[in-house]
């Protein structure tokens, strides 16, 4: 499992690390209103993915043999197409941010299909070839339109290469699908059979998603833009490599979980990591307390509030991490409506804590680490009473 890991690591860190690089050059070359429009396509894309697939895309690595896996390719990409279909046209009553975000998601919604399927076979090699292959892309189309003074270029850089790349997966690394004789009735009686990823899933998805950037907003919102500054900086300082780490740990799991699925408490123990990384990740917490003046340092005098942010951040991140392998089992044993109650809950939360209570900064980000505790430890124990409620283990 860590050779699997290890591959995925490198193959995202490098394609994130690509496109952390290329903005030193795409700032001199665009303007900050592209990258405003850029950042609303994502923003909305992102969420737009979640409900193109309605979360089916999860359930394919999870199939027990490879015919069965190509046939929810199948079903899962027909329903992205129908959703697309149903969104598509009046997207562009709504403007160029609608219709590019829909087609944005659109792609994304079958790069996650097709890519669940890469991870249903164990091809992590390649899984980690294409992330790279499709950060090279998007920054070689963004600079290249912006040489030919294309207008949203740099939108158009990133929507191009996500269709490009999307298409590269289903052509030569899925491959030809079966045709089977279901269509679309077929495709949605299983998307109904399967409503813990495709109602609850998707509703989870969709308020995790708005949990998260809730802050983001929150902070500016109750503090004025400074402050929110300088939680956002802490946070995409801290969240980048952690979501790197819990993307790559996730997907392995669920090859894994496909494989042997989880019939009792001992094969789920398996798969947890050693006690010497939950060690690393409480010794990594405590230290970053001691080390603000590093972080100040190294962000800059401006930057105070962050560098005190910062090991707050890293804990609730080290939260995070240490219930991903709980999170990708509360989708093998289908206990996400139980996962959907606990992050309502969270971002019922939040609103309540930033509207409702006159903390400082830094005390209200202390709350928010103990709510992620308690969220993270909730989802630890649905997992563990619930994922074998049936089972004398």
């Amino acid at each position: 499992m860590f050779a699997q890991l290890k591959k995925l690591i490198i193959g995202n860190g490098a394609a994130q690390a690509l496109q952390l690089i290329s903005i030193i050059l795409l700032s001199r070359i665009y303007s900050p209103a592209d990258f405003g429009l850029l950042a609303q396509v994502q923003a909305i894309a992102t969420v737009g993915a979640i409900v193109v697939t309605l979360q089916l895309h999860l359930t394919i690595p999870l199939n027990r043999n490879e015919p069965e896996a190509r046939a929810r390719v199948e079903q899962v990409q027909l329903i992205g197409c129908a959703i697309f279909a149903i969104f598509f046209i009046p997207a562009f009553y709504f403007g160029k941010v609608a219709a590019f975000s829909v087609l944005l998601a659109f792609f994304l919604g079958l790069t996650n299909t097709y890519s669940s399927f890469l991870i249903f076979c164990g091809n992590f090699g390649g899984l980690s070839i294409f992330y790279i292959a499709r950060s090279l892309l998007i920054v070689g189309l963004q600079i290249g339109f912006s040489a030919l003074a294309v207008q949203d270029g740099l939108v158009l850089g990133a929507v191009i290469s996500e269709g490009v790349v999307a298409l590269y997966l289903k052509l030569f690394s899925i491959g030809p699908l079966e045709k089977r004789r279901f269509g679309l009735t077929g495709a949605w009686r299983m998307a109904l059979e399967n409503r813990s990823f495709s109602i609850y899933g998707t509703l989870q998805e969709l308020i995790s998603v708005a949990a998260f950037y809730a802050p983001l907003i929150l902070f500016s919102h109750k503090y004025g833009e400074a402050i929110g500054g300088q939680y956002a900086m802490a946070n995409r300082l801290i969240w980048a490599p952690t979501a790197l780490l819990s993307r790559s740990f996730a997907q392995v799991l669920s090859h894994r979980f496909g494989k042997n699925p989880l019939t009792s408490r001992p094969d789920f123990l398996t798969a947890l990591p050693s006690n010497w990384i939950y060690l690393l990740l409480a010794i990594g917490c405590c230290s970053a307390f001691y080390l603000p003046n590093i972080f100040l340092f190294v962000l800059g005098a401006q930057w105070s509030l962050a560098s005190e942010l910062m090991p707050l951040q890293l804990t609730w991140c080290c939260f995070f991490l240490s219930a991903t392998p709980f999170r990708v089992a509360c989708r093998a044993l289908h206990l996400q409506k139980y996962q959907l109650a606990i992050d309502f809950g969270m971002l019922v939360s939040i609103f309540l804590l930033f509207n409702f209570s006159s903390l400082m900064p830094l005390h209200l980000m202390i709350a928010l680490v103990g709510m992620a505790l308690i969220q993270n430890a909730l989802l630890c124990l649905v997992v563990w009473r619930l994922g074998w409620r049936n089972s004398a283990s």
